[in-house]
């Protein structure tokens, strides 16, 4: 039923921090683009107002495509679920 509403060129992006940083996170995204029939696209850096260093397309057939798309983050590279682990002393 939902083959009708499938878009040929949709593209699904995930703008956290992260995403493809190691095989599970880039079978993650395997598994999103084969079961919408879309591109997948996670990074394996930080993302922060914008995407620093690799980015990772995997396409519906499984392939993937790497591309440079900013430098490397030089900022605090903890992620927001780190941060949250950290005791507030006072």
């Amino acid at each position: 039923m939902l083959k009708k509403y499938k878009c040929d060129t949709g593209k699904i992006q995930f703008n956290t921090c992260k995403t493809a940083k190691n095989q599970k996170g880039r079978r993650f995204l395997r598994r999103v683009a084969k079961i919408s029939g879309m591109y997948a696209i996670g990074y394996m850096d930080t993302y922060a107002v914008e995407p620093h260093g690799l980015e990772i397309m995997v396409s519906p057939s499984g392939s993937e495509k790497v591309n440079k798309v900013n430098k490397a983050y030089k900022g605090n590279s903890q992620t927001f679920w780190e941060l949250m682990n950290y005791e507030i002393k006072f």
